[in-house]
């Protein structure tokens, strides 16, 4: 709203990490998800010399079959130059408690690949404070058994996107029906063109 606008500009002057401080004040792991994350991380990538988190979700495996996206994972990490030390999730079957543990775990990579649309990844993006390789994931139902050409872009903030946004019109400072309008500091989301996320100026100035 209009009236705490500035109030939440002097809490957030960078609008980047609005969620990365948010996420780290109110979760809290429990002792469990604690000692899930401190033994993996002990036991696989404290030493590592880089830690390379991929979080891929298929929401559609009939569209999106798991060795085609299998390939276009291997394209994007080796176009980009990612490759090699890997720690993977595939975000299937966990309880909450593993699931908060891989979250974590993944924030703490140096470098991630995350999948479209994902909110697993989104959060463990922002709470790392690091930008992600977004996964263009092929469809089948569009483009047969070729890959995007694209297999990966790197997101312009850490920001989560939000997918679905109250109609508010940041140039005009109102609410309105229909689409939303953007302006500093959102712009629409790299995977999901009406979603809404929050990027610094001379990001917006990079998009433009």
């Amino acid at each position: 709203m209009p009236r705490f606008r500035a109030e939440l500009e002097r809490l957030f002057p960078d609008k980047e990490t609005v969620f990365h401080h948010l996420g780290n004040y109110l979760f809290n792991p429990s002792n469990q998800a604690w000692g899930l994350i401190t033994r993996f991380y002990d036991a696989y990538l404290a030493r590592a010399d880089e830690r390379i988190g991929l979080q891929v979700r298929v929401f559609n495996t009939k569209a999106s079959p798991i060795p085609l996206v299998a390939k276009q994972l291997l394209k994007c990490t080796q176009s980009e130059g990612i490759l090699p030390q890997l720690q993977v999730s595939t975000n299937s079957s966990f309880s909450s408690v593993k699931a908060l543990a891989d979250i974590y775990l993944l924030s703490l990579c140096d470098v991630l690949v995350t999948s479209r649309w994902s909110t697993f990844g989104y959060v463990a993006q922002a709470i790392g404070r690091v930008k992600p390789w977004i996964l263009n994931v092929p469809n089948t139902n569009y483009s047969g058994d070729r890959l995007p050409e694209r297999a990966c872009r790197r997101a312009v903030s850490m920001e989560p996107c939000f997918h679905y946004p109250p109609s508010y019109d940041m140039k005009k400072k109102v609410v309105v029906d229909g689409e939303v309008g953007t302006g500093p500091p959102v712009v629409h989301c790299e995977d999901v063109s009406w979603g809404l996320k929050l990027v610094n100026g001379r990001q917006i100035e990079r998009l433009g």
